[in-house]
Parts: C-alpha cells; structure tokens; sequence
C-alpha cells in the first residue's frame, strides 16, 4: 500500500517531469509549428527580458505568426508563447488574455535575425467568438476571432 507521503512524491513527480517540457511538445490541432503554452507557472517565469523586438503578428484560422528581431546568429535559441490560466475582460467586457514570447537566448553573437514562428493559439477560445490578446513587448491589442 502506498502511503500519502509516497502519493503526493509521486504526484509531485509527474508535474515536475511535465512541466519541464511535456506541454511545449503536444501534438498541434492545425497547421501551426507549436501550440501556445497556458500556464501560470511558464507564464510567471517567462524570460522575455531578452533583447528582442516584435515588428509583425498575423493570425490566420488558429496560427498566430509572429515576426521578431533579436541579436544572435551562432546559437541556438529556444522560444515559447506562454499565457497566464486566466481570461479577465476590458473596458468594453471583451474576454482578454495576456501572452509573452519567451526567447531563452543563449547566443552571444550580434547579427541582428529576424524570424517568424507560428503558434496554434485556439487553447485561447473562450465563449463567444471573440478573445483580446495582448501580447507583451507588442503595443496593440490583436483581436482573435473563431
């Protein structure tokens, strides 16, 4: 028999394993590259201090493109579009949700890159048809609609 103490380590472990890479790795229900990453945890400690700026962000069906520049050019990076597990409403009562691109950038070159990836982001669906994402690092509101 197992004890509380032995179920809750083995709780433990399984959000530990998964959380450290399981959700970037899911399978996409489109067309897109990845799939958006909701997680207050990932989202909290998303490293987008980076030095990077976005210049374009499209949506086509449930594929966000975003289009960035960043310093770099013998390396690798790692990116990430993480959101927070809460849709709040603005002003006008729209369903809202915050997104960070997370560039963990470990290239010491100085070339400036500039890249697209694409993203499945219909994990962001609320009710409605509608949902208001507000991406950090870019100045407008994107207007998601399903």
């Amino acid at each position: 028999l197992m004890t509380k103490l032995d179920t809750a380590t083995f709780i433990l472990f399984l959000i530990i394993t998964c959380t450290s890479g399981c959700s970037e790795k899911e399978p996409t229900s489109s067309q897109c590259d990845r799939s958006v990453i909701v997680s207050d945890r990932n989202y909290n400690k998303a490293n987008d201090n980076s030095d990077f700026s976005i210049e374009e962000v499209s949506i086509t069906s449930n594929c966000m493109t975003i289009t960035y520049n960043y310093g770099g050019g013998c390396g690798n990076i790692n990116t990430s579009l993480v959101a927070g597990e809460n849709t709040t409403q603005n002003t006008l009562n729209l369903p809202q949700r915050e997104l960070k691109l997370s560039i963990d950038d470990n290239d010491n070159c100085e070339a400036l890159i500039q890249t697209s990836e694409e993203f499945d982001i219909s994990a962001l669906q609320g009710e409605g048809n509608l949902t208001i994402l507000k991406l950090h690092k870019w100045d407008t509101d994107i207007n998601y609609t399903y």
